[in-house]
C-alpha cells in the first residue's frame, strides 16, 4: 500500500467530486462540501471543470487516459490537503 494511502486511515472509501460546467450553483456547492466538518478526510473537491477534459477523451475514444487524468487530480488534490 503506498504511502498516500496508509495516511487515510480508517477511510475506506474517499470521494473526489469534480465540476462539471462552469455553474456557480456547482462552486458554491462544491465549498460547502469542503467546509463540513463530519466529510473531511472522507470527501475532496476539485474545482477544476471535467467535462471539457472529458469531452477531448470521448472524442478520441481513450478512456484509459481520461481516468489517468481524474486519477492524477485526486493525487494532486490529496498533495494540496496534505495527504
Amino acid at each position: 500500500m503506498s504511502p498516500e494511502l496508509r495516511k487515510l486511515g480508517e477511510a475506506v472509501v474517499v470521494f473526489l467530486l469534480c465540476r462539471v460546467g462552469d455553474s456557480v450553483n456547482a462552486q458554491n456547492f462544491l465549498k460547502k462540501i469542503e467546509e463540513e466538518e463530519r466529510l473531511k478526510g472522507m470527501v475532496y473537491c476539485s474545482h477544476d471543470s471535467v467535462d471539457e477534459e472529458l469531452a477531448v477523451f470521448q472524442r478520441v475514444k481513450d478512456d484509459a487516459r481520461y481516468f489517468g487524468w481524474v486519477s492524477l487530480r485526486l493525487h494532486v488534490r490529496f498533495l494540496s490537503v496534505g495527504i
